[in-house]
């Protein structure tokens, strides 16, 4: 099952105060056939939210933006989510 963080790691507050845990809601999916990435939801990996990137690194900045939280610490929950998925 997908790792849980903390409320208090989530810049916007969601879920703030409730002793509920914060999962990254949006994520980077390569397109299939070529070198471009998109952002898209957890679960959702066909439907693209966002316009298509050259690079993975601004997709993930972009994913960071829709979650509210800024690239580092969104990078950080990412890869955790990363190696609990191993």
């Amino acid at each position: 099952s997908p790792r849980r963080y903390p409320p208090e790691r989530c810049k916007d507050g969601r879920n703030q105060g409730k002793g509920e845990y914060v999962m990254l809601e949006y994520t980077v999916s390569k397109e299939k056939g070529s070198n471009q990435y998109y952002v898209c939801r957890v679960g959702e990996e066909k439907t693209p939210l966002s316009k298509r990137y050259t690079e993975k690194k601004k997709a993930l900045k972009a994913a960071a933006g829709f979650e509210g939280m800024d690239y580092k610490e969104y990078m950080k929950m990412y890869r955790k989510e990363k190696q609990s998925d191993d």
